[in-house]
């Protein structure tokens, strides 16, 4: 069967190839090599790919495993023109086409690994650790984020239009995440949400960078 994203075959008719015909799978210990070598493929063909004509896009790379095609690993490549909000499990890029520059702006691991990875943080890159810290306390300004109180409506170098978006948004989550009509207003009244800095700039990527998931040491 044809994927309907390309000119390709579609994940699933592959894998039912492969169990057909028997096709030797890789060792665990083998797992990460070949996971660093298809990344760093799909990450050079997304860039090179150009999906908004030259203007800069985000990158967020997502890996998981497939809930109905046993011990097979599903990587999706999404870009975007604007900041992806930080969510568990990802990691993105910044790229700059027409400067042939692409910048990291963070590596999140699945929450359920999280618990383990601070229990050993001195394994770990002390930028990462931090980064994962800043996303448990909910405190998004090193993800380029700002924090804008729920009353305000004007913040500097932000549409007003974009941070009405923004707020109407989280207000909406609010309500549909069980909360009272009393804890509705108090949100109202005390709360905050985040919205993308504009100034904000990411680091350039460089190959000392330590990003767990792409395994650059």
């Amino acid at each position: 069967m044809k994927s309907a994203y390309g000119e390709r075959e579609t994940h699933g008719t592959t894998y039912l190839k492969a169990q057909k015909n028997d096709m030797r799978g890789i060792t665990i210990g083998d797992v990460n090599t070949d996971l660093v070598r298809g990344l760093v493929d799909d990450l050079n063909d997304t860039i090179s790919s150009n999906p908004f004509d030259g203007n800069p896009f985000f990158i967020s790379v997502i890996e998981e495993r497939d809930l109905q095609m046993k011990n097979a690993i599903k990587r999706r490549m999404f870009v975007s023109k604007y900041r992806p909000y930080p969510e568990d499990n990802t990691l993105v890029f910044y790229v700059e086409p027409k400067n042939n520059k692409v910048c990291y702006c963070w590596d999140i691991p699945h929450h359920s690994e999280m618990p383990n990875i601070l229990s050993n943080s001195d394994l770990y890159d002390a930028e990462y650790i931090s980064r994962i810290k800043d996303w448990l306390r909910n405190d998004l300004y090193n993800f380029g984020f700002t924090k804008v109180n729920m009353s305000s409506s004007q913040v500097e170098g932000i549409d007003e239009k974009v941070v009405n978006r923004y707020r109407q948004a989280y207000q909406e989550f609010c309500e549909n995440h069980g909360c009272t009509e009393e804890e509705l207003e108090t949100i109202k009244k005390y709360g905050h949400f985040w919205v993308p800095n504009p100034n904000y700039v990411d680091k350039p990527y460089k190959e000392e960078m330590k990003v767990s998931l792409i395994g650059i040491d």
